[in-house]
């Protein structure tokens, strides 16, 4: 069966790099038959494959080199083959895909020679010379560890102990990995959105409006042309799931990219769950996490992994902090005084909700009038709650030692008189404003000319900048496949060192990682006007 629906834009309109790959893709496509299979028994190949689970629940049993012995979970196939059977590496081996296109076609003919003059031929590896699979061979290889042509195959593929109606499940299984044409990409077109939640800053919603717009404009990307929608959601969060399917089902899109929030993403994280939708990099103040969570990833999962620094930095310090007192405002701001508290193990700690107060009200007067020299003061309050203390304030708080949530409060979005200067931290995932501004004319500053659009928000802009940039990036690598899990585990073993992810100071991912910025630091002015921001001491990771 050949699955040529969005083929011919891609043919038609990508860059000669690309157009080999998808006429590599459309030829696997056409030599790989799908077999009708039950839900039932892909369901136990699922099982089988992602899980180590046989049909009738015992684990699932291997051998592997060395006469190491493998069950369960540790003999899953998903643990090398990956999720979208596109395959992995081990070391210095690469561990070949098993996705149906690729498994049951034969491999792609090697290019005879290399560029240079006089160069000696290419000679093809195993897997590049092997006879297409058939399901007779592949349960030979899972049985005996012999490929389609007969010859050994590597060491670190286990022998498989498999009864036949598991050996029919699981090969059925494979043989719909990565067959179907990815939802979102049709007639030459990528179809991608932006969620926006009513609750989402007003500046940065329509930053993420203005700048996804004007570079989906800016399209083709990987030889198809960009559709980009805006999901605004409305309404309590328990609508939010039910709105976002009909957008889904309105117009299917390939990925959700960027986004504004809030303190509140759950329902958005469980919609990417269940409908199998790689949503991608949103700026939120609170990103929830889950250990079985595929689809979500974040370049920081905002104020927890600040509350997680702070922790860490106070348990450090030479001398240590007789009391802690937290003011927050909101929902984001008490989470992160939470997991504060928690970090704090047993530490002395009073967390005080800020009311909103009238203009000329003593309200921030009274919730610090018994603060200490000593104390440490932290604030996650938001820049309109922070003003109306520094109104009050002005000569600073009688605590000698603030943090600020960089999170919360930018530091380009907060006037500090010259009294707080010296005191006044901010625990940050993000990098300073100079570090920023340097890394940023290396890449964002002519991404932004380039799409004509203001560096005002220069913040803001940087993680749109890096969510395009990376996504943009794993399409390009991914050759051989669009799937969406493919896209993911592209971004895995994404480069995020490169000037792009300069909105942070560290940027990395892993398998089954989802938050790319792990630590940070704190930053402070520096001595001796205290006019610059910089970091102070080593990074702080939780």
């Amino acid at each position: 069966m050949r699955y040529t629906g969005w083929l011919p834009g891609c043919l038609r309109q990508a860059p000669g790099r690309v157009v080999a790959a998808c006429v590599w893709v459309a030829l696997a496509l056409g030599a790989a038959p799908v077999r009708s299979a039950g839900p039932e028994l892909l369901e136990q190949g699922r099982r089988i494959y992602m899980e180590g689970l046989l049909g009738d629940g015992q684990p699932l049993r291997a051998s592997a080199a060395g006469g190491t012995h493998l069950q369960e979970q540790g003999a899953a196939c998903v643990l090398c083959h990956r999720r979208s059977g596109m395959g992995s590496r081990e070391g210095s081996l690469a561990i070949p895909a098993i996705a149906a296109p690729l498994l049951f076609s034969p491999p792609v003919p090697l290019t005879p020679r290399r560029l240079a003059a006089n160069a000696e031929p290419l000679t093809g590896s195993r897997q590049d010379t092997r006879a297409a699979y058939d399901d007779a061979t592949l349960a030979r290889a899972l049985r005996q560890g012999l490929d389609s042509s007969g010859r050994a195959l590597d060491a670190l593929m286990p022998r498989y102990a498999l009864g036949e109606q598991d050996l029919q499940a699981l090969t059925a299984y494979v043989r719909q990995l990565s067959v179907a044409p990815p939802a979102g990409l049709q007639d030459g077109v990528l179809h991608l959105a932006s969620i926006i939640t009513p609750d989402a800053d007003p500046l940065r919603a329509d930053t993420v409006r203005s700048t996804m717009q004007a570079w989906a404009r800016a399209g083709p990307l990987g030889g198809a042309a960009m559709d980009w929608q805006a999901w605004q959601l409305s309404g309590p969060p328990s609508g939010w799931q039910q709105q976002l399917q009909v957008y889904q089902q309105r117009q299917p899109v390939y990925a959700v990219l960027s986004g504004a929030g809030r303190a509140e993403w759950t329902p958005v994280r469980d919609f990417c769950e269940q409908a199998a939708l790689p949503c991608l990099f949103p700026i939120v103040d609170m990103a929830p996490s889950g250990a079985t969570d595929f689809y979500s990833v974040y370049f920081s999962r905002g104020v927890p992994v600040e509350a997680h620094m702070l922790a860490r930095h106070i348990h450090e310090l030479a001398k240590p902090v007789p009391r802690v007192i937290q003011l927050y405002a909101d929902a984001a701001g008490e989470a992160a005084a939470d997991l504060l508290h928690q970090g704090l193990a047993g530490l002395p700690d009073d967390r005080r909700r800020w009311q909103a107060q009238g203009p000329d009200s003593a309200g921030p007067l009274n919730l610090l009038a018994d603060v200490r020299p000593d104390d440490l003061l932290v604030l996650w309050l938001r820049p309109a709650e922070l003003a109306q203390l520094l109104r009050a304030l002005p000569r600073g708080p009688v605590s000698e030692r603030v943090v600020l949530s960089a999170q919360l409060a930018a530091p380009q979005q907060v006037d500090l008189p010259d009294a707080w200067r010296p005191r006044t931290r901010w625990v940050s995932a993000h990098a300073d404003p100079q570090r920023l501004y340097g890394k940023s004319v290396l890449g964002l500053q002519p991404w932004a000319e380039h799409l004509q659009l203001p560096l005002d928000e220069r913040a803001l802009l940087a993680e749109i900048y890096a969510a395009t940039y990376f996504f943009a990036d794993a399409l390009a690598r991914m050759r051989i496949s669009w799937s969406q899990d493919y896209l993911l585990e592209t971004l895995e073993n994404a480069n995020f060192g490169r000037p792009a992810g300069a909105a942070f100071f560290t940027l990395s991912l892993a398998a089954g990682q989802r938050e790319a910025a792990k630590g940070g630091h704190l930053l402070g002015y520096a001595e001796p006007d205290y006019r610059t921001l910089v970091p102070l001491g080593a990074r702080l990771t939780p």
